[in-house]
């Protein structure tokens, strides 16, 4: 795995990666990072090192996660964090007949998720499982979808 670590690290280095606006729950510390740097180490380090899932999952409960959301064909994460978290709220999204059922769902509910007080849809977080262009997947995904905002944003340079 060494070989393909530094093969993956000059990637890393050369990837164009901003300070997140959300926090992303690191697999190897299972603690949130936001820095680019941040991201860049925690990329490398997870090429060699376990991943701490059960932790993960434990500290975003701890932090007030209440709804999981995966994204993609199966369940097979939703079914880990059913026996990690039970009570919380998990949604399956398969695909794009999926997210607009849950989006109808939502519109019905006191507290939409995602929602923000001005009754926006923000979607935000999750990039597709080719990995680097979530951001404009997303864009178009809520394009296609007639609820484009000019909220969908992912990354602040800032990185306050």
């Amino acid at each position: 795995m060494g070989s393909a670590a530094a093969g993956m690290a000059g990637v890393i280095a050369t990837a164009s990666i901003a300070c997140l606006m959300i926090p992303l729950i690191a697999n190897v510390t299972a603690r949130p990072v936001k820095h680019a740097e941040d991201v860049r180490q925690e990329l490398e380090s997870q090429m060699v090192s376990p991943v701490r899932w059960i932790a993960s999952i434990q500290h975003m409960v701890a932090q007030g996660v209440s709804t999981f959301v995966e994204i993609g064909p199966g369940s097979a994460l939703t079914g880990m964090i059913k026996r990690i978290a039970p009570g919380v709220r998990l949604i399956n999204l398969r695909g794009v007949d999926d997210l607009q059922s849950l989006m109808q769902e939502e519109a019905q509910r006191e507290q939409p998720l995602g929602a923000e007080p001005d009754g926006e849809w923000h979607i935000n977080g999750n990039a597709p499982s080719n990995g680097l262009a979530g951001e404009q997947h997303q864009r178009d995904t809520a394009t296609r979808m007639g609820t484009t905002t000019n909220k969908v944003e992912l990354l602040d340079a800032a990185c306050s």
